[in-house]
């Protein structure tokens, strides 16, 4: 049951997919919407440093053109709130530290609407200063999920692939999937394992495919035999998935250890939304 949501708001050219995104899952959960607007000031200071002498006014004062683009977002944000007749409130904040700020307020909320592209980062004087997929991962670690990572352009969710790998953080991932039933009554479903070996992969998937039919979800069952890594996004757009469930996957570096290899990959490159958790 998803009763409330919280939504990030950062003034980007993304922001139009954020909350058309966010209203439509409010919409249809009858859920509660709460935005937030934390101001990064470390990046805002990095982004101060950076900025040319000879660049537009606009972008000589960082701090102040990130307030001003947020400023639309939330008078966006709220126009359209008001005219869907749903409850909804905005809170604003300037932090040293927002991860911790997001993170304490996702306890109290069901499900976490971001961007795909621009998590605390305002691409100020052109520069990026995050990597969007490293901030995902440390928000899902932090506890701030599970997330609906919306990509540039939202688009109503008809067809789910789920990417599984038999951990127990990807079983966890399904499992909130399969409760929150995110994104309603969709039209089809299909479950993907990547094994190399094919007997694992039969049994995997048919594990899941009981679970799944327990909340009613019929899903197709595939076992692909290659690196997932490679071959997550492109089975992904043969099937025409609107979205693609993950959770993690297994990983060696610090910061793969939440999501791995193939969640960084399909973050960095996916054009469609992601549900992650773990």
């Amino acid at each position: 049951m998803i009763k409330r949501i919280l939504t990030g708001l950062v003034g980007s050219r993304y922001e139009n997919a954020v909350i058309t995104a966010s209203l439509e899952l409010a919409s249809l959960h009858r859920a509660s919407l709460s935005a937030v607007t934390a101001i990064d000031l470390e990046s805002m200071r990095d982004a101060s440093r950076f900025v040319q002498t000879d660049s537009p006014l606009s972008e000589k004062d960082p701090l102040g053109l990130a307030i001003s683009e947020i400023s639309k977002s939330i008078r966006e944000f709220e126009l359209r709130c008001k005219a869907s007749q749903l409850e909804y409130s905005v809170q604003r904040e300037r932090r040293n530290e927002p991860f911790d700020f997001l993170s304490s307020l996702a306890r109290y909320h069901d499900l976490v609407v971001l961007s795909l592209k621009n998590v605390f980062d305002y691409e100020v004087g052109g520069r990026r200063f995050h990597d969007p997929s490293i901030v995902l991962v440390k928000l899902v670690s932090l506890g701030v999920h599970p997330i609906v990572a919306v990509p540039e352009k939202w688009r109503p969710i008809k067809r789910v692939l789920i990417a599984y790998s038999g951990s127990i953080q990807s079983a966890a991932t399904v499992r909130r999937f399969a409760q929150l039933a995110p994104f309603g009554t969709v039209e089809q479903v299909r479950a993907v394992t990547f094994q190399p070996d094919p007997e694992r992969g039969r049994r995997l998937l048919g594990q899941l495919g009981t679970y799944l039919r327990s909340f009613g979800i019929e899903a197709e069952l595939e076992s692909v035999h290659e690196n997932p890594r490679e071959q997550l996004l492109r089975t992904a757009d043969a099937f025409g998935a609107d979205a693609i469930v993950m959770g993690n996957s297994a990983g060696s570096l610090l910061r793969r250890r939440v999501l791995g290899e193939t969640s960084l990959k399909a973050i960095r490159e996916s054009g469609v939304t992601l549900f992650l958790s773990q």
